[in-house]
């Protein structure tokens, strides 16, 4: 109720002063801070933002920004927007929409939030925000999100209310459908931002050293990914055991690879527990997160990939190998759909690892006719570029 009041508050001001929309685009940022699929977001949107860009943050610390984007890209903090107290959160909203009367563009990195199954709450005040931005005048969307198939019922409803006034672009088919069957209206179809990347940058590591010299010797080397989310209890390390065994013993080099690292869902802290005692020469664990340009090098150099997140799984096909992927979220299944190898994507369930051996094989049968000059990945750059054209 109070989100309205604030909104006609700022409609009404611009009624006596026309404000000049002096920035290209206002992006409101996903969480951050030790999470390289939100950086490869937000770059992706920059990489696709003409002009000036104003970065709403929590945390001016929750991301990097590399050189490329210094000069026309501002970080303004807004810690109680998305969350927090909420009476502080209302003096947020109010300089929000102050800032979103300024732009042009309002875009929402939408990512795997907008449904609530993480938090009803950040679905709500995100889809309260892009319509208070809409109401004062900015062409406003919510970006490459996904959408499973249980939303909370205030996603629904905060959905269906925000698509009058908001773009929605949903990142897959499976998500635009199930939100079409919960009765939101003027979805509109897009494939996940980070397909719509600048690749030409890139950063290499040590780990890219150690692949280099292994392929050298003729190896074959395999990214491998173990999720947070997924967890590590007796059966899962069974399974995850289950696949370096079997890596091994099929004579591969393993390059181990976190993707998020952060209190209560820590890759490498999996990653520690699966590789423990492994005294393997052919084993490597990055003990830190990569940029997104240094992972899109990485992958780019390596056979297969194994992952339990989503954004690793993007930037490896960027560079030219479709992984494996264990799902999560119900967010995946609708990028193979696009992929057009569902049987890739894996469900975490209690034989996981040996889904993943049995379908190995297949990986490598696909990855004979792909790469990053296939137009299978050319189709899905152009489709995330579509919810990216600015007014």
């Amino acid at each position: 109720m109070l989100d309205g009041i604030l909104v006609r508050i700022v409609s009404l001001s611009m009624r006596v002063s026309v404000p000049q929309r002096t920035v290209e685009c206002l992006i409101i940022a996903p969480p951050g801070r030790g999470n390289i699929g939100d950086q490869a977001l937000l770059e992706s949107a920059l990489d696709n933002t003409p002009g000036s860009a104003v970065v709403m943050v929590m945390d001016r610390e929750d991301f990097a920004l590399p050189a490329r984007y210094r000069g026309r890209v501002e970080f303004v903090e807004s810690r109680n927007l998305l969350s927090g107290n909420p009476v502080l959160r209302w003096i947020d909203y109010f300089r929000f929409l102050l800032a979103a009367r300024a732009a042009k563009n309002v875009w929402l990195i939408g990512a795997d939030i907008m449904d609530g199954g993480y938090s009803s709450l950040s679905s709500i005040v995100r889809f309260s925000a892009v319509r208070g931005a809409a109401k004062v005048g900015a062409r406003t969307r919510v970006l490459g999100f996904s959408w499973n198939a249980h939303p909370k019922p205030s996603a629904v409803w905060s959905a269906q209310r925000a698509s009058a006034d908001v773009e929605l672009w949903v990142r897959d088919p499976v998500s635009y459908d199930r939100l079409t069957k919960d009765g939101v209206e003027g979805v509109q179809l897009c494939a996940d931002i980070v397909f719509a990347r600048d690749c030409t940058s890139g950063e290499d590591s040590d780990a890219s050293a150690w692949i280099d010299a292994r392929r050298s010797q003729g190896k074959k080397v395999v990214v491998v990914n173990c999720s947070g989310l997924i967890g590590e209890d007796d059966g899962k390390l069974a399974q995850y055991s289950h696949l370096l065994d079997w890596l091994i013993e099929h004579s591969w080099s393993i390059v181990f690879v976190p993707h998020v690292m952060r209190p209560g869902n820590d890759d490498l802290e999996l990653i520690r527990v699966v590789s423990r005692g492994r005294d393997d020469d052919e084993i490597f664990v990055v003990a830190r997160l990569l940029s997104p340009d240094a992972i899109h090098s990485l992958v780019s150099r390596v056979d297969a990939v194994v992952t339990g997140r989503m954004h690793l799984a993007v930037l490896s096909v960027l560079g030219g190998v479709i992984p494996i992927t264990l799902t999560t979220q119900g967010k995946v299944e609708g990028l193979y759909r696009l992929l057009g190898c569902e049987n890739l994507c894996i469900e975490p369930v209690s034989d996981f690892g040996q889904r993943i051996t049995d379908v190995f094989d297949d990986a490598l049968v696909v990855n004979r006719n792909f790469g990053r000059d296939a137009a299978l990945l050319t189709e899905l750059q152009d489709l995330a570029r579509v919810g990216l054209v600015t007014a």
